[in-house]
This record gives structure tokens, sequence and C-alpha cells, in this order.
């Protein structure tokens, strides 16, 4: 079965808290260690284009959207799937894997999103946003083995949508995820893959949502799911001129029949937070979190919580738990927040930090958020860690994870390009 679970409810990564409080934001003397920098060696993948996912051995697994063996659609490569495998003795260095090499044919290319694992046959699942049977992109698993086997189980028709984004989650054994279409390429369009037997083989495509409110940008991020299959995500634009949305869609009684979508919160770009560009977080009593990239107190984005009405009906209730500055303490999340086992959340921004990093407005930095205590009302904001531009990396795009060390991992897109500028895979010691 493949699933995932944190507090009581299931998410996935790829597959995510009343007063706005400016909180003073500390440089911790973490220690950032590079654990794989892209490329190393001929071969090796450019540009992550996915965070990491861990398979309960210590290793992680990811993309990159680029690198590889080169393709005819670019010269660099069609992007590669990855596996890092810490060093046995617990010091020295990581070891990288290429478990595929996308050829941007009939396999798929560019893949990006979050890789989902099977947490019984350690099967891989994720998306491919070009190749194909139609060159539309795709779902593709990854299949262990020496070496390991990658197959396209579904292909993406470009009359209806194509380009799948984000990677895929997966409920009971059938796939959600996310691709742009509609009327307009950019919408967005919400699917399921069902598997029309239990061995796999072919895989039955349906169109769950069309995402259509006639902005630019509104294509959204994979959503996550709740024990009973309902879906919860955000779209960057909502309807009437909203800046952005967190939905629910509903299954259908019975198992089939029109999924029903619901909006919990419509943003103002205020206060409150604009332009959600990253997924979901649920808490052990139900409640979502998440980011926006701007509006808040200082318009560089928040991390929200919404709150599920008491009694199951009625309004869901949403706080901003801290607005950045775009200064020392970061600035324009754009992905999702995780937790600890103490509650505490981590994310990352996509500017500020040390502003004087190679990249103007900062280069991006990881959070924690400490959640209030008895003689503390307010959410509290320390920076881990400030990336500086250079062989550590800048531009942290995709939400963290925490290793069963307690230490924090991810990957940055970019590097300074006097070191391979192709980005890195990080591991920050608190």
């Amino acid at each position: 079965m493949l699933h995932s679970r944190i507090a009581g409810f299931p998410h996935f990564s790829l597959g995510l808290f009343p007063a706005v409080l400016l909180a003073v934001a500390s440089l911790a003397a973490a220690q950032e260690t590079v654990i794989h920098s892209f490329p190393s060696h001929p071969g090796d993948g450019k540009a992550p284009g996915s965070g990491l996912v861990a398979d309960g051995t210590g290793a992680f697994y990811g993309v990159t959207t680029n690198g590889g063996t080169p393709c005819s659609q670019y010269s660099s490569g069609c992007g590669v799937a990855y596996k890092l495998t810490p060093p046995a003795s617990g010091s020295g260095p990581w070891t990288e894997e290429i478990l595929y090499s996308f050829t941007g044919k009939a396999d798929g290319g560019f893949p990006n999103g979050n890789l989902l694992i099977d947490g019984a046959s350690k099967v891989v699942y994720g998306t491919a946003s070009i190749g194909g049977a139609g060159g539309d992109g795709g779902i593709f698993t990854l299949t262990p083995g020496n070496p390991w086997t990658e197959n396209l189980i579904y292909s993406f028709k470009a009359d209806r949508f194509s380009a799948p984004t984000g990677g895929v989650v997966s409920y009971h054994g059938d796939l959600f995820g996310v691709a742009s279409g509609g009327s307009r390429y950019d919408q967005g369009v919400l699917y399921r893959l069902r598997p029309l037997s239990a061995s796999g083989g072919s895989w039955e495509e349906n169109t769950l949502y069309v995402f259509d409110y006639g902005l630019v940008g509104a294509v959204p991020p994979t959503p996550i799911v709740d024990g009973t299959g309902n879906l919860y995500g955000t779209t960057r634009n909502g309807p009437s001129g909203a800046d952005g949305m967190v939905y629910k869609i509903a299954a259908p009684a019975g198992g089939s029949g029109k999924w029903t979508l619901t909006t919990l919160y419509s943003f103002t770009g205020g206060a409150d937070g604009g332009d959600p560009l990253g997924s979901l977080m649920f808490d052990s009593s139900g409640a979502l979190y998440g980011t926006t990239a701007f509006g808040g107190a200082y318009n560089f984005g928040t991390v929200f919580k919404l709150t599920p009405p008491a009694g199951g009906s009625g309004a869901w209730t949403e706080s901003a738990l801290y607005s950045f500055t775009g200064g020392a303490d970061g600035g324009i999340p754009g992905s999702a927040v995780i937790f600890d086992s103490a509650g505490n959340l981590y994310g990352t921004t996509d500017s500020g930090g040390d502003l004087s990093c190679r990249r103007s407005g900062g280069c991006g930095v990881v959070f924690k958020l400490t959640p209030p205590t008895v003689t503390r009302r307010d959410w509290t904001e320390s920076v881990e860690y400030a990336f500086a531009g250079g062989s550590d990396g800048y531009w942290p795009f995709y939400p963290p994870i925490l290793g069963v060390n307690g230490n924090i991992y991810g990957t940055t897109t970019d590097t300074n390009q006097n070191t391979g500028g192709n980005g890195i895979a990080y591991e920050i010691t608190p």
C-alpha cells in the first residue's frame, strides 16, 4: 500500500497556527553539509526538480529536471531519478546512485515533483512533463533491481491535458495528481489514475476537476488526501479574483459520480496572505497548515493555519501564524511546511536570509516555527540556515524533510556557477 502518515493523518510529500507577529529571526549556529553537489560526475543530474523523500533505511530519493544522458530535446539531458545513501559508519561521503536517466521519448523526460515510494514493494512513482506516447508527459514507475526498471504506466494526451506537475499521491492504490490543461493550458486539471487489475498493467484516467479561473499561473500543486479519500489543496488564483484559495474535493458517495469542490478559504492578499504556491499539511486535529508567497504584514508571505469548524459544518477559520519581512527571517515561501515530533514547523523561503549573497534579495532560508507556550502567545520564527549562494547553494524551492537523526535535509535548485551551478542536496545539523 502506498502511504505515509504524520500526526495520525496521511500526507504525501511529492506526498504539508491570531495576530501576525514579527519575531526576531535568530541566525542559529547550525551547520550545513553538502551531501551531494550536482553534477559530481558525467551523467549526473542537473537542477533538482524535487525535494527528498525517505525510504525508511536512511536513504533519500529525488529527481533532477535536466542532466543524465543527452537527449534530443535537450543536449544537457532530460533528467534523472537518483538515490542518496548515507555512509555506513555515520561519517564520510554520501553515495549517489542514478536509478534512471530519462531519454525524453517513450519513457518520459524532465521529471518533476517529489517521488512516492510504495512502502511494501519499494516501487517508486513519479511524474514526467514530456515524452510518452504523445510527447505530453506521463506517470512512471521505477522498480528496484540491478539495474532499476523504468516503466511509463500512463501517457497524457494534449487534446485534453498534459504536462503533469508535482508528483502524485495515493489512496487505496489509486494515484492522484495535477496536470496542465483545461480550456487554457495553464489552468490545471486534477486527475485520478486507477489500476484496471490488482497486478497492475493498464491504468484508467478520470478527470476529477478542471480549475478555470481565467488567470495565468493557476496550475495548483499536488493535493494531499485525508483518511476517507477526500483531497485538499491550494490554487494560486481563485474565483472572483481571489488571491488564491484552499479547497477540498470530496469523493462521491458510493465511489462513483461527480467529485464536489468546496472552497475552504479564499485569500485576500492582505494580512491573511496571498498566492499559496505549495501543498498542505494536516495536524492531529484535522487543521491544515501551509504557506503563501505574498501578502501578510510585509507582503513577503505567511505561514497559515486553517481550523475546521466545530461539529464539522460551517466556515473554516484562517490565521496567519507568521509574516515574513523579506529580511534576515526570509521571504516568499513557496512550498509546504512539515512538523517534527514536538509540534514545531519547518519550511523554506525562496528569498531573504543573507542579503549579501550573490542573489539579489537574499538566497533563501530554512526556517523553524516554534508553537506558543503558557508564557508566550505567538509562534516564534528562527532561521535554521541562511544560504550564502556559493557552494552551499541557493533557492531552496522544495520543502525540507527531517531525518531519523533529527537533522534537516533538502535540495536547492542552484549553486554558484563557479562551483557547478547545478544545485545541491544538503544536511543541516541544528
